[in-house]
């Protein structure tokens, strides 16, 4: 049974595929040569691909993910106002009750980090 063949001009492999399909090196490494070539395009990579891919943590890719579809946080993350992790965690957790479950320390950090006056405009005057 061959488990790798050359591929057409319009192969795809899967990334889970290529990471758990039994294969011989030399497959395996005709498979990187086509892919490198490009007769061969990987798409879904597993998170462990993409990060290796984007020289990530796996950890630090997670945490992208939990926001590539909010486009509020991500620009916030892209223009450096929030911390790719901090918005990470806002998905399993509203602001509020983060801040309420926050220590001391973190309150601080916040204030400098965000700013004072921004915590002013965007959290208080709203609310006045």
């Amino acid at each position: 049974m061959v488990l790798y063949d050359s591929p057409d001009a319009t192969s795809t492999i899967t990334g889970r595929n290529l990471a758990h399909a039994r294969r011989t090196a030399v497959e395996r490494a005709l498979a990187a040569a086509d892919l490198h070539v490009g007769r061969l395009s990987l798409v879904e990579p597993t998170v462990i691909q993409a990060a290796a891919l984007a020289r990530v943590s796996v950890g630090y890719a997670h945490a992208a993910i939990a926001i590539v579809n909010d486009a509020k946080a991500r620009a916030a993350v892209i223009r450096g106002r929030i911390p790719l992790l901090v918005a990470s965690w806002s998905g399993s957790e509203s602001l509020a009750n983060h801040f309420l479950r926050s220590s001391r320390q973190e309150r601080a950090a916040l204030s400098e980090t965000v700013g004072l006056d921004a915590i002013w405009d965007e959290c208080v005057v709203p609310n006045i």
